[in-house]
């Protein structure tokens, strides 16, 4: 009987792998009804119930594998990684230049705002460290920080090189600036697309100064 029932599999697998998702549907309907016929009948018998019951769920599992496929296909069809490259790099262009130019409100338009991200600043020349953990943190201490600075900094010389891993809706970004105040700054950002725009979602900066004759 173990050997039948498995032959059946087999073969059933082999000949739904080659029907659509909404052919599929219209078979397990079609076998329902004829088995709960056989069922008021008393015509069913215990040993169609198990072949007819990894029918139903190889269905099942057949649809939900080809909607992800699909969806997985569609996805990989849509990405332009240079596109994307370039949207990232312009985000955090303009992310730079609104903070030296102490646009606060401009700013936090390049951000995500929610609970869960975080900014991270390390400093080797004078040996601190900030973290602001949140979206309310994050934007406060900026505030306070532009507030009690409102003069605009130089802006440094914008990105045009930056490393970007994509995936899907998020990506990994890493690359150094030089700036004129503060030297050398090795960068990381984590980047979400949201609505179709890349947004900051997690940023840490690590501020080595200015190389020593």
């Amino acid at each position: 009987m173990l050997l039948n029932l498995k032959h059946t599999w087999f073969c059933q697998k082999k000949i739904i792998a080659s029907f659509t998702c909404a052919e599929l549907v219209s078979v397990l309907k079609k076998s329902i009804s004829l088995h709960w016929q056989q069922v008021k009948t008393k015509e069913m018998k215990i040993r169609n119930i198990l072949p007819f019951s990894l029918l139903t769920l190889f269905i099942f599992a057949s649809c939900n594998e080809k909607k992800n496929s699909e969806t997985n296909r569609a996805v990989g069809e849509q990405i332009n990684p240079e596109l994307e490259k370039q949207a990232i790099l312009d985000r955090l262009n303009n992310e730079t230049k609104d903070a030296f130019k102490r646009d606060y409100e401009a700013w936090t338009k390049n951000w995500v705002h929610d609970p869960s991200i975080s900014k991270v600043y390390m400093n080797f020349v004078d040996s601190t460290f900030s973290e602001s953990i949140g979206w309310k943190e994050i934007s406060q201490f900026v505030k306070t920080f532009i507030e009690e600075h409102p003069e605009p900094e130089p802006v440094p010389k914008l990105l045009n090189k930056i490393n970007v891993r994509l995936y899907g809706n998020g990506a990994w970004v890493t690359y150094e600036q030089q700036d004129s105040i503060r030297g050398l700054k090795r960068e990381t950002r984590l980047m979400e697309k949201i609505n179709g725009e890349w947004k900051i979602a997690g940023m840490q900066t690590t501020i080595y100064g200015f190389e020593m004759d």
